[in-house]
């Protein structure tokens, strides 16, 4: 007790102890502010979720599959439910819709909806108000649509449709509707109308690309989370193909929003940046702070103080100091998740508030206490290092001869790459994040001893005084211009790597030869085409102006078998944190596989490894196969594998001949697997096209395709690129908002050593003054050193956030990276321009300050 009260009182006694404390916790509290903003972000769209899922779904259970379930299937499924259990299906297809008599058409989702359905949620309509569940029945032979449908079509109430070569009326306009489905789908236009209804419309034939869904409710008694996880399990271990999807509503509602998720989890490792920059900070301040007690320290331990009770001190004030840093950085990020919020809610699909539970309390009380204290226990045994009789030295923890220990940093490294793990929900992420940090502040600092030394013999053939005592003093503490060199570097790595991830992302989204150019995007995506209607629309695509860049078949099929092991589905892991990974590798294995055939790569496409497809296969041996690399790196596939499908009830062997990599972006038709020509061509199957041309061939195609292919669907390339490019700039904004505290951050940390460094050699500044050197030579020689510090750190750091961003974009994005050297420039100039405003304003009063008043202050 009296060893805390002694800590304790030495933090208020005096004035340095005073200055350390206060930039100790301001630097500390930043970055844990950053965290647990994003934090109570995450939480309350996790709320969110939990508390609209079930209306979100319309049911407690959703199974769902491209095809209807077999006799047996729909046994198992109603055989799995508790007694007293309800379940029925509707049908979501994609399709053009138009007024009837009217010219313009659109892309929308069609919801067919028995009368029993949904079991839970509401629908509010313009005239009729709201509706609450099960609403089904109202429809009949009439059509909600939603108000984005009203609003480009002109029709309202009243008005007519043209569905699949049959006209129908519209009965309301949907102004919200709490069965919101999937993220995608709630970008789209939709139309609700009656199951019986959709039926009659043709839309919904063999090989049209639909999605049935039975909704099941279960009795009151067993609707907890606990219950509805046990249940999922059950009926996806029962249910084996892996085309067939179970989920319970709180994950079909996670799915939903995963756009958001993914987004709030990089924000997480931004913020993650910030706290990185600040222990930077803490860590000099605390290596300043136990330099200037090293005296006192020295005494204790020449009169035989154990080595706790001469750690213990400075170490309760640093629990104390991280204790309070995160008691101040929990109030802060209560009051300013506010902003946030309404950058980021536009991109969820629930309206969501930002949550501050007591666990966040413990959480920032943790990360704050533990978090400092694993930051200084490395100085702190370094100063057990040294004898005795060199503690009296003041400048001997500036020198370099104590050996290095790597093991007294693995606290902070392994605290520091969980909590990334645990930020981003990813091995891969999590992982690449914390050696991007470590690996540049490694570099920086191997630099910057070299650094140092150039510094130590630039200074001997030097004419100037100035460049001479600049140089010099750099070599004098060696440890404080490398641990500069660090935070300088690593805050420009990071500041560096957000805008080279956007431009990839933003040149994966660029079309550089126009829609309607050779090279370009396609201008329109058409898929639904029936076998016996590729001749009619190819003649129609000709007639129109329009050209077919790509036209690839579409076939259904099921995976049995990898070198004769059955393909297995994948349970739901039962936990309550799962990584990315995890989620990429059970949604690969529990869904069924798209195939198609061509001879020849695409545009697209890129042969990685093995070779190309031989001639048309001859019915002999295994077919040929090509496989998309990351797709086999998920699912363990090797060149050479055998795997069987079963396509329509036939198995069918095939061979890994080569994997080859897909440039998703293109909106071209892509495939996972694809055979060699002459072993599918015979089999069930309809198409999709790509198809390039101006613009007005573009609409006049698509006046005549709803004319005489009411069935195919064709989506506008470019309408869709506006959409994702509006939620890339809500991105873009969340991060540049996050973005902002890293640049905080750094200044912070850089400020707080520069301060140290001025106030440090105070004494040798004053000594070169009364020799004769003038403020403007005191001002020079500060700024000289801080601004070729924050240069060579900056210069290294932008550098590698070249490397870096290439990982994140081809490991984290799967994209190609796109490099922007003005991106790099402006990072570099403003490290060195904060440098030289850092010197002015801690300089200037240094540079201004008579000798006498320094000698007197030295002297008492």
């Amino acid at each position: 007790m009296n060893l805390i009260r002694l800590a304790l009182r030495e933090l208020r006694i005096r004035g340095n102890q005073k200055m350390f404390s206060f930039f100790f916790v301001l630097n500390l509290s930043f970055g844990l502010f950053a965290f647990l903003t994003v934090v109570s972000l995450k939480l309350g769209l996790e709320r969110a979720i939990s508390e609209k899922s079930r209306e979100s779904v319309g049911a407690d259970l959703a199974v769902s599959a491209r095809r209807d379930l077999t006799q047996e299937e729909l046994k198992v499924l109603q055989d799995g439910l508790p007694k007293g259990s309800r379940a029925s299906r509707t049908v979501q297809i994609f399709s053009m819709i138009r007024p009837n008599g009217q010219k313009r058409v659109r892309l929308a989702q069609i919801k067919g909806m028995p009368d029993d359905l949904p079991f839970a949620g509401s629908v509010e309509l313009r005239v009729q108000g709201k509706v609450r569940a099960p609403f089904g029945g109202r429809l009949g032979q009439k059509v909600w649509i939603d108000q984005a449908l009203s609003r480009d079509l002109g029709i309202e109430r009243g008005g007519k449709i043209l569905l699949g070569g049959k006209v129908f009326d519209v009965d309301d306009v949907i102004v919200e509707d709490s069965n919101q489905g999937s993220s995608f789908s709630a970008m789209g236009a939709k139309v609700m109308i009656g199951l019986g209804a959709l039926e009659k419309t043709g839309l919904v034939g063999l090989g049209s690309i639909s999605t049935r869904t039975w909704l099941a409710e279960v009795p009151m008694g067993q609707r907890s989370t606990d219950e509805l996880q046990k249940l999922e399990d059950q009926l996806n271990q029962k249910l084996e193909d892996p085309a067939i999807r179970v989920r319970s509503h709180t994950n079909s509602a996670q799915e939903s929003s995963r756009l958001f998720q993914y987004l709030s989890d990089y924000l997480g490792l931004v913020s993650l940046a910030a706290l990185a920059l600040s222990a930077f900070g803490v860590i000099f301040q605390f290596r300043r702070y136990l330099s200037s007690k090293i005296k006192g320290l020295a005494v204790l331990r020449s009169l035989g103080a154990s080595s706790s009770q001469v750690l213990g001190i400075p170490l309760i004030q640093v629990l104390f100091l991280g204790t309070l840093s995160g008691l101040l950085a929990g109030w802060a990020a209560q009051l300013a998740a506010i902003p946030l919020e309404a950058i980021l809610e536009p991109l969820s699909p629930y309206p969501f508030r930002a949550v501050w539970a007591s666990s966040q309390w413990v959480l920032a009380i943790a990360v704050g206490t533990l978090g400092a204290a694993f930051f200084v226990i490395p100085e702190l045994l370094r100063l057990l290092e040294i004898p005795v009789s060199e503690l009296f030295r003041e400048s001997r923890m500036e020198k370099e001869s104590t050996p290095f220990r790597p093991w007294a940093y693995l606290p902070m490294l392994f605290g520091w790459t969980a909590l990334a793990v645990m930020t981003a929900r990813s091995w891969k992420v999590g992982l690449l994040f914390s050696l991007a940090v470590l690996f540049t502040g490694f570099l920086v600092a191997v630099l910057g001893r070299w650094v140092t030394r150039w510094a130590s013999l630039i200074s001997f053939f030097q004419n100037s005084l100035v460049l001479r005592i600049a140089f010099r003093r750099m070599t004098r503490s060696p440890g404080a211009t490398r641990l500069a060199m660090i935070t300088v570097g690593v805050s420009t790595m990071l500041m560096n790597l957000l805008p080279q991830l956007r431009n990839g992302i933003e040149s994966e989204l660029a079309d550089q030869g126009g829609s309607g150019g050779p090279g370009g995007r396609p201008a329109l995506f058409l898929f639904d085409i029936q076998d016996e209607q590729k001749q009619g629309v190819d003649h129609l695509v000709e007639k129109s102006g329009m050209t077919t860049v790509v036209s690839s078949p579409f076939i259904r099929s099921r995976l049995l078998s990898i070198n004769g092991k059955a393909f297995e589905k994948e349970q739901v892991k039962n936990t309550a944190y799962r990584t990315r990974e995890d989620e990429q590798e059970q949604g690969l294995r529990n869904r069924g596989i798209n195939l198609s055939y061509r001879q020849r790569l695409t545009e697209s496409e890129t042969l990685v490894s093995g070779r190309e497809f031989t001639e048309t296969y001859k019915g002999e041996g295994p077919a040929e196969v090509s496989i998309e690399k990351r797709f086999a790196d998920r699912l363990g596939l090797r060149l050479g594998d055998l795997l069987k499908f079963d396509i329509q009830g036939v198995d069918i062997d095939a061979k890994i001949v080569n994997f080859r990599r897909v440039r998703w972006s293109s909106f071209l038709p892509n495939f996972f697997v694809q055979f060699q020509e002459g072993v599918l061509n015979e089999t069930p199957k309809t198409f999709l096209n790509a198809l390039r041309g101006p613009e007005e061939a573009k609409n006049r195609f698509l006046d005549q395709l709803i004319e005489k292919f009411p069935n195919v669907s064709a989506v506008d390339v470019s309408e869709a690129l506006r959409i994702f490019r509006n939620l890339v700039d809500q991105i873009r904004m969340a991060i540049t908002w996050m973005a902002g505290s890293v640049l905080i951050a750094g200044v912070m940390t850089l400020s707080a050593m520069v301060r140290y460094d001025a106030a440090s050699k105070t004494w040798q500044m004053n000594l070169f003054r009364v020799l004769g050197g003038t403020p403007k030579q005191v001002f020079s020689i500060l700024a000289l050193e801080t601004v070729w510090v924050a240069f060579v750190g900056s210069l290294v750091g932008a550098s590698l956030g070249f490397l870096v961003s290439f990982s994140f974009t081809v490991l984290v994005f799967e994209g190609e990276p796109a490099f922007s050297a003005q991106s790099a420039g402006v990072v570099i100039s403003i490290s060195v321009f904060l440098g030289l405003a850092l010197a002015w304003i801690f300089g200037r009063g240094l540079s201004r300050r008579h000798p006498r008043e320094i000698l007197h202050q030295e002297g008492s």
